[in-house]
């Protein structure tokens, strides 16, 4: 069976989509059906090197490849992420709204795996969910029951939900040697406390929470003090620019008293399991992007979430994790208390983290469904 992904995500710079890329081709791999899949791509290159399972075609040039994957395909799936979501605007739902209905010329199954969803805010948003993808799409496979209920709620038909996981579940936590050397060049070595933080700079983040960058950097300087932390910068999004990780990093940084105290990681396009293996040489992680928390429980790395969207809260939610707070709650007193809470939890935090992931591992194989949907709904068309 021939498939393709024409939502061109991966190789765009988002470390936490060629997570989901990996952990869909797990998913693939273990099928019960032989699948033949072409995926798009913003960088065909960096894609097949994160993920080799897969054929790769540019989603915005023309030639072989394209044609190829459009009409020898059985079947279209619109894999992970969080599809469904206006806080940046138009995109992504307009752009799979034409996806969704050229698969409908072409009578092709369409089907959304491994999805996540976020509080639509325009009334737009939830016109295009209900006319356009609610009576076409075959199945969707989601990553939470919050998700289920945000879909249900948009107009989409609940017996073509399944509840499931995000897709990077499904990997495995990577060997500390390669963060180790990184670690070492950066002249992190030694017992000291080593916290790992990522932030971002999206527009809507900041328009919802004044004075963030200064907030932050007032909090990193107070786990400074207080525990002679060493603070180390990731770039989850290693794109460049005012809206994205490297910018925001650099800003808080700018801002903080305790500069002396901080490290950045390189702004490299590391495969997730780099990216894990670095993660999981700190003692513990701060982050704003869901797929850094992830990586952090897949590391068993105790985190706080800073819960900028409803993605996040999700994950704590699905983590029954209490150590997080809210764009409001940056303050070095809130997250201080957290902080302590946290570390006063000791090793418990190690097993609550396996058993999340084992749980959610689990679950994530669940995202089959819409494969057998997509396979099945192929036969007939």
């Amino acid at each position: 069976m021939k498939l393709t992904v024409p939502w061109g995500i991966f190789g765009s710079g988002n470390i936490g989509d060629e997570a989901m890329l990996n952990g869909f081709a797990a998913l693939v791999e273990s099928y019960s059906r032989k699948l033949s899949v072409w995926v798009a791509s913003q960088n065909p290159a960096h894609a097949a090197a994160a993920e080799p399972a897969f054929r790769y075609y540019s989603q915005n040039r023309g030639g072989l490849g394209n044609w190829r994957a459009k009409w020898r395909s059985r079947g279209h799936l619109i894999v992970g992420d969080t599809p469904i979501m206006d806080l940046l605007g138009s995109w992504p739902l307009e752009e799979l709204s034409h996806l969704v209905r050229s698969a409908t010329m072409e009578q092709r199954p369409i089907a959304f795996l491994g999805s996540g969803t976020e509080t639509l805010q325009l009334e737009s948003s939830k016109r295009i969910v209900r006319e356009c993808l609610a009576p076409t799409v075959v199945h969707w496979s989601v990553r939470s029951e919050r998700d289920r209920s945000r879909l249900q709620e948009y107009g989409v038909d609940p017996a073509r939900i399944n509840v499931a996981a995000d897709l990077a579940w499904l990997l495995q936590a990577s060997p500390k040697d390669f963060g180790q050397r990184e670690f070492k060049k950066l002249g992190l070595e030694g017992m000291a406390l080593k916290i790992g933080v990522s932030f971002t700079r999206e527009a809507f983040v900041h328009q919802q929470s004044a004075g963030l960058p200064a907030r932050l950097a007032q909090v990193l300087d107070a786990l400074v003090e207080e525990y002679e932390a060493k603070i180390v910068f990731f770039c989850n999004e290693v794109r460049t620019g005012a809206g994205f990780d490297q910018a925001a990093n650099e800003e808080i940084r700018a801002l903080m008293t305790h500069r002396e105290a901080t490290y950045a990681v390189a702004n490299n396009y590391w495969t997730p399991a780099q990216m894990m293996s670095l993660i999981g040489n700190c003692d513990y992680t701060i982050g704003m992007r869901y797929h850094f928390c992830l990586f952090s429980v897949l590391q068993g790395i105790p985190f706080i979430a800073i819960k900028r969207s409803g993605k996040v809260d999700d994950l704590c939610w699905q983590l029954d994790w209490p150590y997080a707070v809210s764009l409001d709650e940056v303050t070095p007193t809130r997250v201080g208390k957290v902080f302590s809470e946290m570390q006063a939890s000791g090793k418990v935090l190690g097993a609550k983290l396996d058993a999340g992931t084992q749980q959610l591992r689990e679950q994530a194989k669940l995202n089959s469904a819409a494969l057998d949907k997509v396979c099945d709904a192929s036969a007939f068309m």
